[in-house]
């Protein structure tokens, strides 16, 4: 998967140049915005989307160890979105990951 880089900001805001370099087609990084600086469940699922789209993940069954946060285990559309393209949210217990 590639990676997301989550920055401090609204959609109304534009990213900082410092943080251009990150935009660039080929750079393998996104670069998401929310009002906490955190992942979101909208995030999640667009920076997801991407992903799908990219065919990175979604052409056969996939399995994704994730943590407990709230925007992995409470989110209805991105549960939706991984059960049509046969990707398993795996969750380990608590301390257990890496």
């Amino acid at each position: 998967m590639e990676l997301l880089a989550i920055m401090t900001g609204t959609d109304k805001n534009t990213p900082s140049p410092f943080h251009a370099q990150l935009l660039k087609a080929d750079s393998g990084v996104y670069l998401g915005q929310s009002a906490t600086g955190w992942m979101s469940n909208p995030l999640k699922v667009t920076y997801f989307k991407l992903q799908l789209e990219k065919g990175i993940v979604g052409k056969r069954p996939t399995v994704i160890n994730v943590d407990g946060h709230d925007s992995n285990m409470n989110n209805p559309e991105l549960h939706e979105l991984c059960a049509a393209n046969k990707v398993l949210l795996v969750v380990p217990p608590s301390h257990t990951s890496a």
